[in-house]
C-alpha cells in the first residue's frame, strides 16, 4: 500500500475563517414557539362561528369594562381569575392575518435577540411582564371602556424596550444582535445622558404616533390602534428588563 504524503503540514494550514454569525442569529424554540401559538390560535378563530369567535372575545380579550365596580352585573365569563388572565392572553388575540403576520414578523427577530441573552423562561416570564404592562396602561387611559383590546403589540414594544438596555452602547446599535450575556447593561442614567438613545427613542415615539394615525385613517370608526398598551409595554420593557436579565459580570456603565 501506498500513501499519500502533502508537501504541509497541518501545523501550516492556514486559519480557518470565522464563520459569520446570521444577523439576527439562531431563533431559540421559545421564540418560534410563541409565534407559532399565536398564528395557530387565529387560524382555529377563523373556523369558529361569529358567536363561538365572540365567546373566545369575551374569555380572553381584554377589556376595561370588566374591571368596573359593577362588573359582576355584566355578564363576563369567569371570575377575578379569568379577568386576570386577560392581563396576558389578550396578546395570543389578533385582528386579522395582517395584524398577526406583522406582529410575528417584529416578534422573530426582536425575540431572538433577548431570547438569546436571557434564556427561553426568563424570554417567556419578560413577554407576560410586558403584555401586562401594555394592559394595565390600556386599563388607565381607558378607565371602564367596554371595546375589547387584542393584539401582541405590548410584547413587540416591551422587547424594544429590554433591547435598548444592552443593544444600544455608547457608539450606537451593537452590531451582535445575539445578545450575549457578557455585554454589560446598560443603566437608565447612561441613556439618559446619551443623545443616540434619546434620539432613537423619541423615533420610536414619533414613528408608532404615525403607524397608530395611519393605522386608524384606514380601521374606520370601529377599530382602532390601543398606542396606549404600545406605550405600556415598551415602559415595562425598559424599567423591568434588569428583573429578567441573567447577573452581569460586569458593571453597567
Amino acid at each position: 500500500m501506498y500513501g499519500y504524503q502533502h508537501n504541509r503540514s497541518i501545523a501550516e494550514e492556514p486559519p480557518a475563517k470565522p464563520r459569520r454569525e446570521p444577523f439576527f442569529g439562531d431563533v431559540p424554540a421559545p421564540v418560534l414557539w410563541l409565534a407559532a401559538v399565536m398564528v395557530l390560535i387565529h387560524a382555529a378563530r377563523l373556523a369558529l362561528s361569529e358567536d363561538s369567535d365572540f365567546e373566545v372575545l369575551l374569555w380572553f380579550a381584554f377589556v376595561p369594562e370588566r374591571f368596573a365596580a359593577d362588573a359582576a352585573e355584566m355578564g363576563y365569563p369567569g371570575g377575578p381569575v379569568t379577568a386576570a388572565m386577560t392581563f396576558v392572553s389578550y396578546a395570543l388575540l389578533h385582528v386579522d392575518w395582517l395584524h398577526v403576520l406583522a406582529n410575528t414578523a417584529m416578534l422573530l427577530p426582536l425575540g431572538a435577540s433577548v431570547a438569546r441573552r436571557v434564556g427561553g423562561v426568563r424570554f417567556l416570564a419578560f413577554c407576560v411582564a410586558t403584555a401586562a404592562g401594555g394592559a394595565l396602561a390600556h386599563l388607565l387611559s381607558h378607565p371602564g371602556a367596554g371595546v375589547p383590546m387584542i393584539g401582541a403589540s405590548g410584547i413587540v414594544s416591551g422587547l424594544l424596550g429590554g433591547l435598548l438596555r444592552f443593544r444600544f452602547g455608547p457608539q450606537g446599535l451593537r452590531p451582535d444582535l445575539a445578545g450575549r450575556a457578557e455585554q454589560p447593561r446598560r443603566s437608565l442614567l447612561s441613556l439618559a445622558r446619551d443623545p443616540q438613545a434619546i434620539l432613537l427613542i423619541a423615533g420610536l415615539v414619533v414613528t408608532n404616533l404615525l403607524l397608530v394615525a395611519g393605522a386608524d385613517a384606514f380601521a374606520g370608526p370601529d377599530s382602532s390602534i390601543a398606542w396606549q398598551a404600545h406605550a405600556g409595554g415598551f415602559l415595562a420593557g425598559l424599567l423591568g428588563f434588569p428583573l429578567f436579565d441573567r447577573p452581569d459580570p460586569r458593571p453597567a456603565p
